[in-house]
């Protein structure tokens, strides 16, 4: 959006074109009238990773480095 000088109109309009298969059932699950902003939410409660910061948290501490690895 910034990169490409858009505003949040354009932004919206760019991301709903680019959204396919299960992402663009997503955005027909919220109606007609929907912001930008909760594009982005449903899109991140959907596919992102903040339901997985205990998974990660687990990961981390259990993780030791290789004896190829840099620190």
């Amino acid at each position: 959006m910034k990169a490409n000088g858009w505003n949040k109109n354009q932004a919206m309009t760019a991301l709903t074109l680019g959204l396919s298969d299960q992402a663009l059932t997503v955005l027909e699950a919220l109606g007609e009238e929907v912001t930008y902003e909760q594009i982005l939410e449903a899109l991140e409660a959907r596919y992102g990773e903040a339901h997985l910061e205990h998974v990660f948290r687990a990961q981390l501490k259990d993780r030791v480095q290789r004896i190829n690895e840099n620190l």
